[in-house]
């Protein structure tokens, strides 16, 4: 037994972690195909000893100015050694990174491993960035959904209801894939 309002509280957490489950999920997916590209274009080089050999590499000699268009409207002149300065500091600072989150997926118990034990091995900060990028649309679509099921049920506000824990079981996962979905498209 519950009310509509709970209910609905309990359907929208499912959506939302529906979606979190589908955020994570394509994360680790890009940190998997990350360390693959990694491993093939450095043999066997551990990032840290990639970072060293980038570092003491030159930097190609580049001379002149580059436009950038910002945007549709905007373009902006930049000199070239800067650029590629900037270029390879953003490189190197994304490689370590990467270094770092494959340092806490070892201490983690290592190399893959099922999507619950990546969202455990992930700080509080980046379980909550994991749904802070939802849009007002995907909210918005999962109101309508969750108001929809329980108009359609005859079911709101501080009213009671009662089903069965089968049936709730079903909604609930329901919910789950829909939150998925969302993130999905």
């Amino acid at each position: 037994m519950s009310t509509g309002q709970n209910l609905a509280s309990l359907m929208f957490s499912m959506q939302m972690t529906g979606y979190m489950f589908r955020n994570a999920e394509y994360r680790r997916s890009l940190l998997e195909s990350l360390a693959g590209s990694e491993n093939l274009g450095s043999a066997s080089l551990s990032p840290p000893e990639v970072d060293s050999v980038e570092e003491a590499r030159p930097l190609p000699p580049v001379a002149g100015k580059i436009k950038l268009r910002l945007s549709d409207t905007v373009e902006t002149e930049v000199e070239a050694s800067a650029y590629m300065a900037e270029l390879r500091r953003e490189t190197m600072e994304l490689r370590r990174e990467l270094a770092k989150s494959k340092k806490a997926e070892a201490a983690q118990g290592g190399g893959g491993g099922d999507l619950l034990t990546y969202l455990q091995g992930l700080g509080r900060e980046d379980v909550a960035s994991l749904t802070a990028s939802i849009s007002e649309d995907v909210l918005g679509a999962m109101r309508t959904l969750i108001e929809k099921i329980l108009s359609e049920s005859g079911v709101g506000g501080e009213s009671f209801m009662e089903t069965s824990g089968l049936k709730l079981r079903e909604l609930l996962v329901w919910q789950l894939v829909t939150g998925y979905k969302l993130r999905q498209l």
